[in-house]
């Protein structure tokens, strides 16, 4: 097998891995109170801000400077803006209620941070590959320490994208489904 799919099919497994292992997780934790509920989403949240302050940011700086990193913070932020607005569309027809509509607001309230969660960490993961790619293209021992890394990274957020999903009315099927997507 060619060195290049082996690195793709490798950088595919990391980012399945950790997010099946936190979806699967998320999918079968059940009656768990708010004060955990929240525990948990604020942990992920905690963990990917951390990633981006302190290692991104600071190899961003390094790599191109102030003007581009903070031009791409920028871009960043607002395709995440543009991308809740999109959802809001979506989120105002979930969150009338109507005989035919078997969401609640709390429930669309969960489901538009579930579903905000997995586009935010899907965009994310294209630099995870990226990441995955370089460590192998350097050595297969750094590759290997990245891909561990980002599984165990990716438990969280598979989490935080599942539960919220699945409490705001999604089957767990469904759920587990879109956290593996």
């Amino acid at each position: 097998m060619n060195h290049l799919l082996k690195i793709t099919i490798i950088g595919l497994f990391s980012g399945i891995a950790g997010t099946s292992i936190g979806g699967l997780i998320g999918i079968f934790l059940n009656n768990i109170n708010k004060r955990f509920f929240g525990f948990i989403l604020e942990f992920s949240a905690g963990l990917m801000t951390a990633v981006v302050c302190f290692e991104l940011i600071p190899e961003a700086l390094k790599l191109s400077g102030v003007p581009a990193t903070f031009s791409g913070l920028f871009l960043g932020i607002l395709v995440i803006l543009l991308i809740e607005r999109l959802i809001d569309c979506n989120y105002n027809l979930l969150s009338k209620t109507s005989e035919k509509n078997k969401y609640k607001k709390k429930d669309a309230d969960l489901l538009r941070t579930g579903i905000l969660v997995a586009i935010g960490i899907a965009l994310h993961n294209l630099p995870e590959g990226f990441a995955v790619g370089s460590g192998f293209q350097a050595s297969v021992s750094l590759g290997t320490t990245i891909t561990a890394v980002i599984i165990m990274h990716d438990i969280p957020e598979g989490i935080a994208m599942a539960l919220p999903m699945k409490t705001g009315g999604y089957s767990r099927t469904r759920a587990f489904a879109y956290t593996i997507l």
